[in-house]
């Protein structure tokens, strides 16, 4: 096999690629091992995931909704506490969501000896809390497009030799392992409400949140 962005020899690969990053929630949309050689993998691990879901609006989207990673950790945020800054954290308990503050030992005092009643301000999610348009997030949805395309086109007919042999997916392929197109526009727009909640099956009234998604468009195109 050969790897889906570097096109080197991917026979030795150990670990199936999440087309989607594990830190969105996604354990079931992914490429078979080999499809993305490990160096590849690893290289997207920290280079283009981390650092788009690093974002302070990323951040922000999951604690508020506690998506976690892949080792169950939500992201922690800077919040208010007595008019003093402090690190908020969710962590998943036995399977519940318990939210806690973590205070110095003099912030601790400043509590224990007052009356007044405390309040703790958490950073709001807006509308306007949306990814930044920029290198980031442009070879982060590079790399989810490709890899979604080779998952549609994956099996014994030669899909994966079609996206690798072809050279015009090589701009794309190139920005989302290299960056080499700096300026490369995407669009961002909601499409759901933040709390948006569907029910996927007829057992019950049991609803669910859509944590992430991806398909493709094909417009018509005149033979002409």
């Amino acid at each position: 096999m050969r790897c889906l962005f570097c096109k080197k020899d991917s026979s030795a690969t150990k670990s199936i690629e999440h087309i989607i990053p594990e830190s969105l929630g996604n354990s079931t949309f992914v490429l078979p091992i080999g499809y993305v050689c490990d160096k590849c993998n690893n290289y997207f691990a920290r280079e283009v995931e981390k650092p788009f879901l690093d974002q302070f609006d990323m951040r922000l989207l999951r604690f508020h909704e506690a998506v976690p990673n892949k080792k169950k950790k939500i992201p922690r945020i800077t919040g208010m506490f007595a008019s003093t800054p402090v690190i908020i954290h969710k962590d998943l308990i036995n399977g519940e969501i318990v939210t806690g503050i973590d205070i110095s030992p003099d912030l601790f005092h400043k509590i224990a000896d007052t009356t007044d009643e405390m309040q703790l301000v958490v950073p709001a999610l807006v509308e306007s809390h949306l990814p930044k348009q920029g290198a980031i997030t442009s070879r982060f949805l590079a790399k989810i497009a490709l890899e979604a395309l080779a998952e549609r086109l994956k099996g014994p007919d030669g899909g994966l030799d079609y996206l690798i042999d072809h050279q015009q997916l090589d701009l794309i392929r190139n920005h989302a392992r290299m960056g080499t197109t700096k300026e490369w526009p995407c669009n961002i727009r909601r499409i759901y409400e933040t709390d948006a909640q569907w029910q996927f099956s007829n057992s019950g009234d049991e609803t669910s949140q859509v944590i992430h998604e991806c398909d493709f468009l094909f417009p018509n195109i005149d033979e002409k």
